[in-house]
């Protein structure tokens, strides 16, 4: 049986999946090079100012993520790798727009073809890469496995790059990254499912009964651990950096960043292969709380102890991460639709940044009633309720 993609679900990891990944490491690398300086960079090197920085930031994330499901959708109606093209070229346009002329209506327009170029890649590229691999479990996880890499490999690569080129070369910047998602283009030439029209499943027209329909109630269980998964995961984006600079540096900011970077990236398939169930999944949470209130309690004495705390809350939030993110695209693969999948992932990417944004607005007005230490207290309790609720009534185990 051949699926879009062009491969049988009972053999190897194919060329042309290995292409996919290649891809999708040049996508993260071109994200990353210029993300972290963004907005330094507009409010002070080009005078636009913070708003102003902020207010595109928060165009490509909207757009984005509100068009997620389009993208899905999309992949869905058309050919994978067509909608994954357009959206790298989408990327490549707008930093080409940058080089030339970073004007207030240019950044404007840059901002929204970046949301686009992610809407429509990366519902296409999850459904290209897993969709093969739906029947056979070794081969699906490792294709998981290896986008995840690609993706975190690229992230902590990418600023590494952007580092030497953005404060004295940002137009060159801006083209090396065009040239990467070019390059990324060519990749994806050469890897063009030759068995698309003949092997798609018959498509759903675009709709809202479409949605409807993709979102079984299986899907829905997979979508609800998504969206607690992103809920709890926005504090490594958000409220930890602030509290981590506070307490300590922005030096340990830097470090906490590198911990989780290099252990997502090492343990990525040693975690995935453990098949983490439920229960081990909520007590990660219970430590990484848990760990959080003793960093914050006893960073006052200025003894290793509260760095150490802090690292190792880290390092476990990282394997919580890890099983999670692994646990989600795992089971959406097997419970979507063939034909609705693309639009599946799509909703799961929309999930994630109601996620993110509920996450952030509750989180602070936490922070700003609670403080620290009583807001990681606060989360300790939660998760330890749900831990024990969940060993309790869950036959599943470790």
């Amino acid at each position: 049986m051949l699926v879009e993609g062009g491969v049988s679900p009972s053999s190897r990891v194919s060329t042309r999946s290995l292409m996919y990944v290649l891809c999708t490491f040049l996508f993260a690398v071109g994200s990353y090079i210029l993300t972290p300086f963004f907005a330094i960079y507009v409010s002070d090197s080009l005078g636009f100012g913070l708003a102003f920085a902020g207010s595109l930031i928060t165009i490509k994330i909207v757009v984005q993520r509100g068009l997620s499901i389009v993208g899905g959708a999309l992949s869905d109606q058309y050919p994978s790798h067509q909608v994954a093209m357009l959206g790298v070229a989408a990327r490549c346009f707008s930093y080409l727009l940058l080089a030339i002329n970073p004007t207030e209506v240019t950044l404007v327009l840059s901002a929204v073809l970046n949301g686009v170029g992610s809407a429509l890649f990366h519902p296409s590229v999850r459904k290209l890469l897993f969709l093969p691999y739906k029947d056979n479990d070794a081969l699906l996880q490792k294709v998981i496995v290896w986008r995840s890499m690609s993706l975190n490999t690229g992230t902590a690569i990418g600023p590494v790059i952007g580092s030497l080129l953005i404060s004295e070369h940002f137009s060159a910047a801006c083209i090396a990254i065009a040239a990467i998602y070019a390059c990324s283009v060519v990749v994806f030439i050469g890897a063009r499912a030759e068995t698309d029209d003949q092997a798609r499943p018959t498509p759903m027209p675009l709709s809202v009964n479409t949605v409807r329909q993709a979102i079984s109630l299986q899907v829905l269980s997979v979508l609800k651990l998504q969206f607690a998964f992103i809920f709890l995961y926005s504090h490594l984006e958000y409220l930890l950096p602030v509290f981590v600079e506070q307490t300590f540096s922005t030096k340990m900011v830097a470090a906490m960043f590198m911990v989780n970077s290099f252990v997502v990236i090492l343990l990525q398939s040693k975690i995935a292969k453990l098949a983490l169930g439920a229960n081990a999944i909520q007590l990660s949470l219970v430590v990484v709380f848990g760990l959080l209130y003793l960093a914050s309690e006893i960073s006052d004495d200025r003894l290793y102890w509260a760095p150490a705390a802090l690292l190792l809350g880290v390092v476990v939030f990282s394997v919580f991460e890890i099983a999670c993110s692994f646990r989600v695209d795992y089971q959406l693969t097997k419970v979507s639709d063939d034909s609705l999948s693309g639009t599946v992932f799509g909703c799961a990417s929309a999930i994630a940044a109601l996620a993110f944004l509920l996450a952030n607005a509750v989180n602070y007005w936490l922070y700003e009633w609670l403080g620290f230490a009583n807001l990681w207290a606060s989360y300790l309790g939660v998760c330890s309720l749900a831990f024990l609720f969940s060993y309790i009534s869950n036959k599943e185990k470790f």
